[in-house]
């Protein structure tokens, strides 16, 4: 079992749109996804996602702006190597407009517009 992270960036209260990524590169490549990923031995999960969002958007936020909003687990029968518990973070504010980098280029979605097809698929 692999342990990451996912944050998920809202605008509005209720959430009108989201902003999510289309993966260029490594696990997921070709997919629409959260920003996140792997936590590294040496940092706490809420360091993981700062330095994820940082690495995959330029976006800078601190841990205390990190909504925590649950956990998932996601499991790959034909591929136990791949099972991941994630960590799952909701952000209303953060510093910076997103950024594409070398691994993810970032859409804002309408929340009625999530492109589920374009998503891991649910088993």
């Amino acid at each position: 079992m692999k342990y990451a992270t996912i944050c998920l960036l809202v605008e509005g209260n209720p959430a009108q749109k989201i902003l999510l990524g289309l993966k260029k590169k490594g696990f997921g490549k070709g997919k629409i996804v959260g920003f996140g990923g792997k936590i590294e031995p040496t940092e706490t999960v809420e360091q993981a996602v700062v330095r994820e969002l940082r690495e995959e958007t330029s976006i800078t936020v601190s841990p205390e702006q990190l909504k925590k909003a649950g956990t998932l687990t996601f499991l790959f029968p034909a591929k136990p190597a791949w099972d991941h518990y994630v960590h799952v973070y909701i952000l209303n504010s953060w510093k910076g407009a997103p950024l594409e980098s070398s691994e993810i280029e970032p859409f804002w979605f309408n929340v009625h517009e999530i492109p589920y097809e374009r998503m891991w698929a649910d088993g």
